[in-house]
């Protein structure tokens, strides 16, 4: 899968390799072959899972995921981070990843889902399951990052 793609189906589904909000730690564990970095805060309360490309946010004490953000800037700041995601994760990503590419890939979902509230991303899947119809991922096209929201 390339970047474009992969970027596409975060933002079209919330989910990255099958992963969003609820998904259990050790569901996570399987879905990500890359190596991370742990970061437990507020007391043991709250966990940050780094795993350089993607960020995810836990809270325990059961740990399922309750947000993540892709880092997309670190593709042009850290070197080999293309190189170790591309292996680990068998996503192709180029050092600058244009705007344009991904509003095309994005054509066919806006178009299934046109009239539907697309502008406030009410029609994506995690508003159906309760959560607050705005993106919990943004693009910034001036970093040319995914933030969360």
């Amino acid at each position: 899968m390339n970047g474009t793609a992969f970027l596409a189906s975060v933002i079209a589904t919330g989910r990255l390799h099958g992963i969003g909000i609820g998904s259990p730690i050790a569901d996570v564990g399987r879905a990500f072959r890359s190596a991370w970095i742990d970061d437990v805060v507020e007391a043991g309360v709250s966990l940050r899972r780094d795993y350089g490309l993607v960020e995810l946010y836990f809270n325990g004490p059961e740990w399922t995921v309750v947000g993540g953000s892709v880092e997309l800037h670190r593709l042009a700041t850290v070197a080999g981070l293309a190189e170790e995601w591309r292996k680990a994760e068998g996503i192709e990503f180029s050092e600058y990843l244009p705007w344009s590419e991904v509003e095309t890939a994005l054509a066919p979902t806006r178009s299934a889902t046109a009239g539907r509230g697309t502008a406030t991303c009410s029609a994506l899947p995690w508003a159906s399951r309760g959560y607050p119809p705005v993106c919990p991922l943004l693009l910034a096209r001036e970093h040319r990052s995914l933030v969360r929201h």
